[in-house]
């Protein structure tokens, strides 16, 4: 990405969210009640994420801390078929 994350934190893939931030991990997986992300979005005080814009739902919220708790399971990324196929030998 080209922008510096707040906190160091990324969340648009799965290793920013397992590697966390400034404070620790995001997310960690299987265990919701050690997951940052979790609390953040449902504290109750300046804190909250996000800072901008609308705040999760109680039932949003919900459907996040299972998915964490299922081990948070993350799409594998999709390689265009030519990016793996052998490369021709140069002489």
């Amino acid at each position: 990405a080209e922008t510096k994350p707040a906190g160091n934190l990324r969340v648009d893939d799965r290793t920013g969210l397992l590697a966390g931030g400034n404070t620790g991990p995001a997310v960690v997986p299987g265990q919701p009640d050690k997951s940052l992300l979790l609390k953040r979005v449902a504290a109750g005080d300046k804190k909250r994420m996000p800072l901008e814009g609308e705040h999760l739902t109680d039932e949003q919220i919900a459907v996040l801390t299972k998915w964490v708790a299922d081990g948070a399971a993350w799409p594998k990324p999709t390689v265009p078929a030519g990016l793996t196929a052998p490369k021709p030998k140069y002489e």
